[in-house]
């Protein structure tokens, strides 16, 4: 029987798939053939599948794939003027099999998401470029994960594949010899899908899980590579699943946003946390020191934590003092003030955070604002409060978060 829910699943865990093997053959300046090509043959699927449910989806989607590629060629063999690239079916059959073995494939989706990190494209193109070609994410389903309009997101996919062409991008991207730079990019790309899933920038919903599970079968493809097994990657599935331990405590049943103060623990998943816990133990096999690492480190204090009151703020802070060495951002610089706050005291971290060059970094950030009228609130200072509560509702885009801020006013009244 025909399910529609079953097949957007099968769309979602095949089209990456189809869509890798046919670039690895064509290459990447000729996605656009790929794409068209892979979507030709889920529209044959959604006709065919009406009428009579496969037994297999899964190898009736591959094997139409592979005939229609075939057909394609033939179409171009005999319109070129040229000698055919191909000696007949047989031969074009042999070459298109080869990249739709099960170990081609993998290798595939790992070649392509490295090229989709290339230098020269922007994170959000490169993130667009992910979440199409190989999680499979409708231009719909990208635009609501991403917060951006739907018209938004198909010029920068236009725009970047057109970038692609011209700039003459190659997936066979030789990633066992990757310099650690582009792996950090694989990570930095992968990471801003879970994070965008677990803290979403815009919309309705605070939390989108589908775009956090994809992250964590990013991850898992890396981890399954020799070639990309290393301690950084470790490190960025320990940090993953510690913060998807605690989802369910996140969102309240009517939709509001739950600090972590108030969120009831009993609800966080052990399981997944103490698979947070092997992979940071895994992670620690050489001496390099990440950002992942010391996050990690951070978000295992808070999970092994009994209670809000029971946290180490003061390791915390030690840790947030490393990790300012790896990466002196401001939004670390913010995350710091709050253990500092906790460890040593409410004016010390207002004296930090009321800095001019803080200040003026971080004026248009909601979590700043919140963070000032949180410890303000503590100095009972209300006036202060209120006013830097107001600023932080006026600069959420989820609706759950200003939901919550707006409680965090009333409690002034």
């Amino acid at each position: 029987m025909y399910n529609e829910r079953e097949v957007n699943q099968i769309y979602r865990d095949h089209f990456g798939q189809l869509v890798a093997s046919l670039v690895s053959y064509f290459g990447l300046t000729n996605i656009e053939v790929a794409e068209d090509l892979v979507q030709d043959t889920f529209v044959s699927a959604i006709k065919s599948w009406k009428e009579e449910w496969p037994k297999d989806p899964k190898s009736w989607l591959f094997a139409v794939c592979k005939r229609k590629t075939i057909n394609h060629l033939n179409k171009l063999a005999n319109k070129s003027i040229h000698q055919p690239l191909f000696e007949g079916n047989h031969l074009i059959n042999d070459k298109i099999e080869h990249f739709f073995l099960p170990h081609e494939i993998k290798d595939s989706q790992l070649r392509l998401l490295f090229a989709f990190c290339h230098p020269t494209l922007s994170a959000k193109s490169q993130l667009i470029l992910t979440l199409r070609m190989i999680a499979g994410f409708s231009l719909q389903e990208i635009s609501n994960g991403l917060g951006i309009s739907l018209e938004a997101t198909k010029k920068n996919l236009t725009r970047t594949k057109q970038s692609i062409k011209t700039k003459g991008l190659q997936m066979r991207v030789p990633y066992i010899l990757q310099s650690n730079e582009r792996l950090r990019n694989v990570h930095k790309i992968i990471y801003l899908i879970f994070n965008e899933g677990y803290n979403a920038s815009s919309g309705t919903q605070h939390i989108k899980q589908d775009l956090c599970a994809e992250a964590v079968q990013l991850v898992k493809s890396l981890l399954a590579s020799e070639k990309t097994h290393t301690s950084e990657t470790h490190a960025l599935m320990a940090l993953m699943l510690f913060n998807l331990a605690r989802f369910e405590s996140r969102v309240s049943s009517d939709g509001l946003f739950i600090e972590l103060s108030k969120q009831n623990r009993s609800l966080w998943d052990q399981e997944i946390i103490n698979q947070a816990h092997l992979y940071l133990h895994s992670s620690k096999n050489n001496h390099q020191l990440t950002s992942f690492h010391v996050e990690a480190a951070i978000a295992s204090i808070h999970c092994k934590s009994e209670t809000y009151d029971d946290t180490d703020w003061c390791s915390i802070l030690k840790l947030y003092d490393t990790l300012l060495n790896i990466n002196p951002s401001p939004i670390v610089k913010l995350n710091r003030c709050i253990a500092l706050g906790f460890c040593q005291g409410v004016n010390l971290a207002l004296d930090v955070l009321n800095d001019p060059n803080l200040a003026n970094l971080l004026k248009g950030n909601f979590l700043y604002h919140i963070t000032l009228g949180k410890f303000y609130y503590q100095t009972n200072n209300l006036s202060a409060s209120r006013k830097h509560f107001t600023i932080g509702h006026r600069l959420t885009k989820v609706s759950t978060e200003r939901n919550y801020v707006a409680s965090l006013i009333d409690t002034l009244t």
